[in-house]
C-alpha cells in the first residue's frame, strides 16, 4: 500500500486475484494442511489485502475492491474440497465486507471466471481437456484473459458506482 500511495498518491481499486489450486482430491484424501493452505491464499489473503487497503480506499471516496472467486465457488465439484470451499468462503467474505464498507464509499464485488487460458489452468488446458470441456460451454470455447478483464474494468469504473456485493459471472454461459 505504501508503494502504491507513494507512486500514485491515492488508491482507488484493489483486485484480489491470487489463487492456488494445487489439490484435487476427494474429501477423505484431503488433509487439514491442504485445506488450510487453500484458505490462507484464496480467502485469508484477500481479507488481509482488503484490511490493508481500507484507509486508502476510504480516503479516495469511491474505492472499489474486486475479489476473484471461481465457478468452483458457485457449483459443487467433487474432488475439489480445498479449492472450492475457499472460493465459496471468498464470496461470503465479499458480501459481508460489501455490507460493512459501502457506507464509507467502498464497493466490494466479485468476479467469477470460468475456464480461461491462464497460467493457473495451463496444466489442465491440454488439447484433450479443452476438447472435453468446450462442448459444455454454451459459447463453445474457453475465455481469453482479456475477455474476463473487461469485468474488472467495468467494476473498477464509475459506471459501476451502484454495484456493491454483486457477482459477475464470466464463464461463457456454463452457470446458466
Amino acid at each position: 500500500m505504501k508503494a502504491a500511495l507513494s507512486h500514485f498518491g491515492r488508491l482507488d481499486v484493489l483486485i484480489n486475484c491470487a489463487a492456488i489450486r494445487d489439490v484435487a482430491k476427494p474429501m477423505m484424501e484431503t488433509t487439514a494442511a491442504e485445506v488450510e493452505r487453500s484458505f490462507r491464499i484464496n480467502t485469508l489473503g484477500p481479507m488481509l489485502g482488503m484490511k490493508a487497503a481500507f484507509q486508502a480506499l476510504k480516503a479516495s471516496g469511491k474505492g472499489s475492491i474486486i475479489n476473484v472467486s471461481s465457478g468452483n465457488g458457485v457449483r459443487i465439484q467433487s474432488g475439489a474440497v480445498a479449492y472450492s470451499t475457499s472460493k465459496w468462503a471468498l464470496r461470503g467474505l465479499s458480501g459481508c465486507v460489501a455490507s460493512e464498507w459501502g457506507r464509507v464509499g467502498i464497493r466490494v464485488n466479485t468476479v467469477i471466471p470460468g475456464m480461461c487460458r491462464t497460467p493457473m489452468h495451463a496444466s489442465t488446458n491440454t488439447p484433450e481437456i479443452i476438447a472435453q470441456y468446450e462442448p459444455m460451454i454454451p459459447l463453445g470455447r474457453l475465455s481469453e484473459p482479456e475477455e474476463v478483464a473487461q469485468a474488472f474494468v467495468f467494476l473498477a469504473s464509475d459506471d459501476a458506482s451502484y454495484f456493491a456485493g454483486s457477482e459477475i459471472v464470466v464463464d461463457g454461459g456454463v452457470l446458466l
